[in-house]
């Protein structure tokens, strides 16, 4: 397989593509100043996963699993879409049907105006009752003691995303296998591939007839993920999303 840093290669899978998937990663999330979880200066370099972000401790602790919670949530609330998250929007102006994926719990693609998002593992600004799959959003919730309670059953809630130890929704990833497997191209966005649910979706809609493209400002990243290890992308484009992106609407 040979990687491509070509704009007009990729301009030229999806201008006649007509659907299109976006899977985003928290590198498209880190461009608005939201810090990524990995890594060095991520989030588990300053907090014990093991004690907020994992379904043992929301079962233990969940006091302090809703506390980290919120600290997130104001985190994201000072963050705002940036470029890649308007250029993912505006590719509705030039395709018919755009759908984003996202491992992001961030809101940020709504609030950029992105029609369909699946989020994956949730939104960080939201409430879930485990027993019935009701969600509230935070705001509509009494935070002066945690866990909330629902407003009908008064039982505690937990957030609206997805723990470690936790396994996926399978009616949310149902839909987004269909949704890889509708797909004509396939945009990978902001994935270190640690995670590895993109690189799965990814090789389900490349089975399927889909066109992979991955945009990663690190080449070597994206070669262990999508290149020749795995054989998926079709072309890579290396560069920060809010760079890359702007630059790929300019050709379709």
């Amino acid at each position: 397989m040979e990687f491509f840093n070509h704009l007009t290669a990729a301009a030229d899978l999806i201008r006649p593509a007509g659907n299109l998937v976006v899977i985003t990663g928290a590198g498209v999330s880190a461009e608005s100043g939201i810090d990524t979880y990995r890594g060095a200066g991520g989030l588990w370099d300053r907090h014990d996963v093991n004690e907020v972000a994992t379904g043992t401790a929301l079962r233990v602790n969940p006091r302090k699993v809703w506390e980290f919670l919120l600290l997130l949530r104001e985190h994201v609330a000072e963050a705002e879409p940036n470029p890649a998250h308007h250029a993912i929007r505006a590719l509705e102006e030039h395709v018919e049907t755009v759908r984003v994926i996202t491992q992001n719990i961030d809101g940020l693609h709504q609030t950029a105006g992105s029609d369909e998002v699946l989020e994956i593992h949730g939104n960080v600004r939201e409430a879930r009752h485990e027993g019935s799959g009701r969600i509230y959003p935070l705001e509509r919730l009494d935070l002066g003691r945690l866990p909330p309670r629902c407003p009908v059953s008064d039982e505690p809630l937990r957030p609206n995303v997805l723990y470690f130890e936790e396994a996926y929704d399978p009616a949310i990833m149902g839909k987004a296998a269909r949704w890889v497997r509708e797909a004509k191209v396939i945009l990978v966005v902001g994935t270190s591939g640690m995670v590895p649910t993109p690189y799965h979706l990814a090789h389900d809609g490349k089975q399927a007839g889909a066109a992979v493209i991955d945009v990663n400002p690190d080449p070597g990243v994206a070669r262990e993920v999508f290149g020749a290890a795995g054989g998926i992308a079709d072309v890579f484009l290396q560069g920060r999303a809010g760079e890359v992106l702007p630059q790929l609407l300019t050709l379709l």
